[in-house]
């Protein structure tokens, strides 16, 4: 067998490299939540919702799980990169006023639909959670899960059926605003209305734990 000369082994390395480069900055989350622990920070109080979680499978979805196909397919047709060019940016400008004027697009922008498949589902999801009342003790007592950091607080709501109401028994008193967190739970179909926003979707929440990655931003905010 031929041994490879030495700039056929650098080659070869850097090729390795490059395959290796690629498969891990796509999959970065993946990764980082399979090597390193990941703390829970709440567990509920109820023995029966507990229970009921343990013998039921639980489905990990995204946000983008809970558009009905309408609204996703709507949304999809005006989703762009951040512009790197001047043609770019005068794409993106052409496209936003091509948006203005879609009404199945300005309907997903505020939908109150929801996918009546996920009502009463096992499932965990990553989010932001915005605080909107407290415990006697201060600790978070309801809260909305958003998909993108500064929803409800810097940036307006998210339509209803991108946002989920949470009662958290007992409270929650590590909350952090910037942080992510994995919650898993029982999916409802239920509206809630705070000035903060509406939610269509609710969940009763039977674990939180801190989340490695990024939430999936399906919304421009």
């Amino acid at each position: 067998m031929q041994r490879l000369k030495p700039i056929g082994i650098i080659t070869l390395f850097l090729a390795l490299g490059a395959a290796v480069g690629w498969v891990v900055s796509g999959n970065w989350s993946q990764i980082k939540r399979a090597l390193l622990f990941t703390p829970t920070v709440y567990m509920t109080a109820d023995d029966e919702l507990q229970h009921a979680i343990e013998n039921n499978e639980v489905r990990a979805i995204s946000w983008e799980t809970l558009l009905p196909a309408a609204d996703r397919d709507a949304l999809a047709r005006y989703q762009q990169a951040p512009p790197s060019s001047m043609n770019d940016f005068t794409t993106q400008i052409l496209r936003s006023i091509e948006a203005s004027s879609d009404s199945a697009y300005q309907q997903a922008m505020t939908s109150a639909e929801v996918v009546d498949a996920l009502n009463n589902t096992w499932v965990s999801i990553p989010g932001f959670l915005v605080p909107i009342d407290f415990h006697a003790d201060q600790s978070v007592r309801h809260v909305f899960v958003v998909p993108y950091f500064g929803a409800c607080l810097h940036f307006p709501p998210p339509p209803p059926n991108q946002m989920i109401f949470a009662r958290l028994e007992p409270g929650f008193s590590s909350l952090e605003l910037t942080q992510p967190y994995q919650l898993q739970g029982r999916l409802s179909i239920a509206t809630f209305e705070d000035p903060l926003g509406t939610s269509a979707y609710a969940m009763q929440v039977s674990a939180i734990q801190l989340f490695m990655g990024q939430p999936d931003d399906v919304r421009q905010h």
